[in-house]
């Protein structure tokens, strides 16, 4: 892998590419609305909502049809099983260790951005549990890692892939096929991270960045949103801090 970011990739990765896009075509149909504004190259953080196991397949999907090299970020239990962790290690994905608080994996993923790569962030941290799957209050790594790295914020909104793996289920639904979509939404400077962290610290930019995130959906799937976010620990919608 080169520090640019761009289509070359490990010979793992380039390997399981050349026959999982293929697959992936045929299992779903794409969606991509305002794809220019990736950026072609150069450090980034996309963050991504997440409604289904299959996400992060078809995100990369995306993200690779766009020229991106990337890392995502994946619960470190995914990389203890015998055969896919393997896989994953062979893809150099970032483990997260939920237990000790992440904070290995955040310095993994700085210096993966300090090489000029894309790091991917679903910041719910697990599927929504939001009743009608929009997006639940996030968790701030994603705000510190911008601010420590001083790379932008790519928001993403997704929708499609619960249709082929529902929440929770076990049984991919192929047939008839699907479509996954994608709204890319504009980058997010640091600098302006950095201004809402000011206002209102860094729950509140965190909940702005979820907004945000809401607001891409919307326009892939209406109808409106609830107002406010998904809260786990509440289980109900919060307007929380920054919705502005």
């Amino acid at each position: 892998m080169t520090g640019r970011g761009s289509l070359e990739r490990p010979g793992f990765a380039r390997f399981v590419t050349s026959w999982a896009l293929p697959i992936l075509d045929l299992i779903a149909g794409q969606d991509y609305r305002d794809a220019a504004r990736i950026p072609k190259q150069g450090p980034a953080i996309f963050v991504v909502n997440h409604v289904s196991k299959i996400d992060p397949v078809l995100m990369a999907r995306f993200l690779w049809r766009q020229g991106r090299m990337f890392r995502f970020l994946a619960k470190q239990q995914l990389f203890e099983a015998p055969i896919l962790g393997r896989f994953l290690h062979g893809l150099q994905l970032i483990p997260v260790d939920r237990a000790s608080g992440g904070g290995h994996s955040l310095q993994e993923a700085q210096d993966w951005i300090a090489r000029g790569t894309g790091v991917v962030i679903y910041p719910e941290g697990t599927l929504t549990r939001d009743p009608d799957l929009w997006p639940m209050r996030g968790h701030p790594g994603m705000v510190r890692l911008c601010l420590e790295t001083g790379a932008p914020l790519i928001p993403l909104a997704q929708w499609g892939g619960q249709d082929i793996l529902p929440r929770y289920a076990k049984r991919l639904h192929l047939v008839p096929r699907k479509q996954f979509h994608v709204q890319a939404g504009n980058p997010i400077p640091a600098s302006t991270v950095r201004d809402w962290v000011r206002e209102d610290g860094v729950r509140g930019a965190t909940d702005r960045i979820m907004l945000q995130i809401t607001s891409l959906l919307e326009q892939l799937r209406g109808p409106k949103p609830p107002r406010g976010l998904w809260s786990p620990r509440h289980g109900s919608s919060s307007d929380g801090e920054g919705n502005s």
